[in-house]
């Protein structure tokens, strides 16, 4: 069980000399037969790949996003659930959420001037007390909180991480790393429950969480660009734009240079 969040970014520090560093040999370049990974529509684990869809599941799901999902997994609702998915995409046990728990703490402790700057000083280190957690069910104050979480799970990854629910739908992207072939995830937060989803190739995308441009470090900027070029649709809470702007990641072509 888990609750949605929205952090006030007060308290900025001045991050600007820390986070202008480029890799001098980075080359983002994104093949066309690649593109379509970076949408989650393959690449995914082999047991996301085989789930059968729950149709008791998806009816969770705005309705918006209903025809667009191929698989959905439930996870154990002890207040780790966030995490718990995580571990499922990642291709681990859900009962593995402590190793997330530490992942993402190590993280945010590497990367502290980063996300700092992202949360603001207060919220950053009540996210740290948010994921300091070892073992059983927990309390409110330690479940997942978005969109806080969704920044520092694409970072932490290296991918984007698409986040829906019947109030707000973001795609978070990296922060501090070159565009890459992984495939992106995608999480359904319903009723204070996260579940894993896959979509479908087809599926429309929700636009980039407003916050990362602003925090993104130059080399990930790139994402921006990966991403404008597959049309990634506005959200409006529940409803969507025309159904025409639908991605149709088979006729997409797209190659970044620096």
């Amino acid at each position: 069980m888990n609750e949605i969040a929205t952090t006030a970014n007060t308290e900025k520090i001045d991050t600007k000399n820390s986070l202008d560093t480029i890799l001098p040999d980075a080359n983002p370049t994104i093949k066309s037969e690649n593109l379509w990974k970076i949408c989650g529509a393959d690449d995914l684990p082999p047991h996301i790949e085989n789930m059968k869809p729950e149709n008791s599941l998806i009816s969770y799901a705005p309705t918006f996003l209903q025809p667009y999902i191929e698989n959905i997994s439930n996870v154990k609702a002890d207040g780790n659930c966030g995490f718990r998915c995580v571990a499922i995409l990642l291709g681990k046990k859900e009962d593995q959420w402590p190793e997330i728990r530490k992942e993402l703490m190590e993280e945010m402790e590497r990367n502290k001037i980063l996300y700092q700057n992202l949360y603001g000083v207060k919220d950053y280190e009540r996210n740290l007390q948010v994921v300091n957690w070892k073992s059983g069910p927990c309390s409110v104050d330690k479940w997942m909180i978005m969109p806080d979480f969704g920044h520092l799970i694409a970072n932490k990854y290296k991918r984007p991480l698409h986040f829906f629910s019947s109030l707000d739908s973001s795609t978070f992207l990296p922060l501090s790393s070159a565009p890459s072939g992984n495939s992106s995830w995608s999480i359904l937060l319903s009723n204070t429950h996260f579940y894993p989803l896959k979509l479908k190739l087809h599926a429309l995308l929700p636009p980039i969480a407003i916050e990362w441009e602003g925090c993104a470090q130059p080399i990930a900027l790139y994402w921006k660009e990966t991403y404008s070029k597959m049309n990634a649709v506005t959200y409006s809470k529940m409803n969507v734009v025309e159904a025409d702007l639908t991605i149709d990641l088979t006729k997409m072509k797209f190659n970044m240079k620096i």
